[in-house]
């Protein structure tokens, strides 16, 4: 298909992969190779915040972390963070513990903590008892 001439009388080259033949570009044309400009969507109240708005902020009570339940189990802990947390726990130093180990600065507001503890509560209602159900037969 190489130099086969298109409507355009230019030499094309044969097309890769799904790539789309581009349209050589006039000054005197209005139009240009680059994608459409995108549409103007009107600003609405996004859902996200119709949800936040109805959110609870958990209280100190729901948030509190108790560290033999929260290390206990081989499975790895996954810490999710908000931005503040990340940028507090982000300006602290580490500290060296023991050879090869270093204690990292760990400070989670309520909602981080509450999250945190629904977090493993889930995995063992809703992964880890229907895996050993199935495991054991039960």
């Amino acid at each position: 298909m190489s130099g086969v001439l298109s409507d355009y009388d230019t030499p094309t080259k044969p097309k890769m992969n799904g790539q789309r033949e581009k349209r050589p570009y006039f000054e005197d044309d209005g139009e240009t190779n680059h994608a459409p400009a995108k549409k103007k969507i009107p600003k609405k109240k996004h859902w996200l915040y119709e949800k936040a708005a109805e959110s609870i902020i958990p209280t100190e009570d729901q948030a509190n972390v108790i560290p033999e339940r929260l290390f206990k189990g081989l499975d790895p802990l996954i810490v999710y963070m908000c931005v503040p947390c990340k940028k507090f726990n982000s300006t602290h130093e580490t500290v060296k513990v023991e050879d090869g180990m270093i204690q990292i600065p760990l400070a989670l507001c309520t909602v981080c903590r509450s999250h945190l503890i629904v977090q493993k509560n889930m995995k063992f209602f809703q992964h880890d008892c229907p895996s050993l159900k199935k495991e054991h037969n039960l």
